[in-house]
């Protein structure tokens, strides 16, 4: 129950509005400034202006609260790029190293690393080949558990039209190979009669039934 509230002017506009009174107004209102998240309540927690506090439903806000201020890592990046993994909140001493291991593959480097206000920005520089997870140590503590994966720039689906593809086998003199523009049906039997060539047997057994038919009509009407 609220009782009494504050108006902010520029809520509604600068704001996500999470949480609304029945009149409409907001009451809990989440911005964003720089790289952080301000969550703002518009009525106070003593007083008795709200029970909001005492309320059941106090503790999953404020729980979802702290789980939405947590900064995700990135789960997977590609092979093939310079990647960074932002580890916040972490710092090594310097005796201490990053170990980026991947034991079914036996991969086992030392990324670079810096220093920032927030943790620490570990270097891939490019030093992934194959993909699968990895994880990442520093003196035996697992920290990370980051993935890495081909680019899936081969799953784009745009394709060329027929005359694009008969300018290029032109173009570049590849005359041993040929552009079919037929149904599925008929490139299926098509690429049979290439790989097995044209199938005469039903034509032989249509022939032999055939004569076979000629000969019993012989035998019994032919009369000597």
């Amino acid at each position: 129950m609220v009782s009494g509230y504050f108006v902010s002017g520029n809520a509604a506009n600068t704001g996500d509005v999470l949480m609304k009174l029945r009149s409409g107004a907001p009451f809990l209102t989440r911005f964003q400034k720089g790289k952080g998240t301000v969550y703002l309540f518009h009525s106070p927690f003593t007083g008795s202006l709200t029970n909001f506090a005492r309320h059941a439903i106090f503790v999953p806000v404020m729980y979802r609260i702290a789980l939405l201020s947590e900064k995700q890592q990135t789960l997977a990046g590609f092979i093939g790029v310079d990647e960074t993994i932002d580890l916040q909140g972490v710092s090594v001493s310097g005796d201490e190293v990053f170990h980026l291991i991947n034991e079914s593959n036996n991969f086992d480097i030392i990324p670079g690393h810096r220093t920032t206000t927030e943790g620490t920005l570990v270097d891939i520089k490019n030093q992934v080949v194959l993909a699968g997870n990895y994880d990442l140590k520093a003196n035996d503590r697992l920290l990370a558990v980051p993935a890495f994966n081909f680019n899936r720039s081969e799953s784009d689906m745009s394709f060329f039209t027929a005359d694009q593809i008969s300018e290029a086998l032109g173009k570049y003199r590849l005359s041993n190979f040929e552009l079919m523009n037929a149904e599925k049906a008929e490139i299926v039997n098509h690429f049979s009669q290439l790989s097995e060539g044209i199938r005469l047997w039903k034509y032989c057994i249509i022939l032999a039934l055939l004569f076979l038919a000629i000969e019993v009509l012989l035998l019994k009407f032919w009369r000597k």
